[in-house]
């Protein structure tokens, strides 16, 4: 018993000295781009970040014929809302910068889009490649699908004032995610879940409250 009060204490006394303060970040995530809005705690080297983000429906940017890499696209404002949830390292630390590493967690559940080119016309009498053709482009969207991005990488954090920052992350991870969507059935994955391999990027502004 003596032994948890003694950890309780601690931990409320490490709390008391943490810094506290908000980060907003543009995030190029595998699913696509996204803002979150933070909550930051500094201890000592550590920092953790728990937050909000929403995702930004650039249908121009969904790729042709290719599933989950840009290809969520929120069919209501529900969709467009999720969680993210950080932790930063510092392994440097000086008067106006520090470097370290990071983990982050991305959660969605979100509709993807689909494009695809579907052959409309032959151009020539006798064609002999895929130039020689006329396409129409079809789009549909299903889902939605939960998606969890955890990535891990490099940070940057450059002091601009005593009180406002910008931060760099770039790194490398993996999503896993889950089709909810009934009517559609990915023939090569019948479990309708699995994991991929994704990269992360994000410039982001904070500001230290205390």
């Amino acid at each position: 018993m003596k032994v948890i009060i003694s950890i309780v204490f601690v931990c409320f006394n490490l709390l008391g000295k943490a810094q506290t303060g908000l980060e907003t970040n543009y995030n190029l995530a595998y699913n696509g781009r996204n803002i979150t809005v933070s909550y930051k705690k500094t201890i000592q080297n550590f920092a953790l970040s728990s937050g909000l983000k929403y995702h930004i429906n650039r249908i121009e940017h969904v790729p042709i014929n290719t599933f989950f890499k840009n290809s969520a696209y929120a069919n209501n404002f529900a969709e467009k809302i999720g969680v993210q949830i950080g932790l930063d390292y510092f392994l440097l630390k000086r008067q106006n910068y520090k470097l370290g590493i990071y983990y982050n967690n991305q959660l969605s559940y979100i509709s993807q889009m689909i494009k695809a080119l579907y052959v409309y016309e032959q151009l020539v009498p006798n064609p002999q490649s895929e130039f020689d053709f006329s396409y129409v482009k079809h789009e549909n969207i299903f889902g939605p699908v939960f998606e969890s991005e955890h990535t891990f990488g490099m940070v940057l954090e450059t002091k601009l004032t005593s009180q406002f920052y910008t931060v760099l992350r770039a790194g490398i991870g993996v999503m896993f995610w889950k089709n909810t969507d009934s009517s559609v059935i990915f023939t090569s994955n019948l479990n309708q879940h699995g994991l991929l391999f994704t990269s992360f990027g994000n410039i982001g502004f904070g500001y230290v409250l205390n």
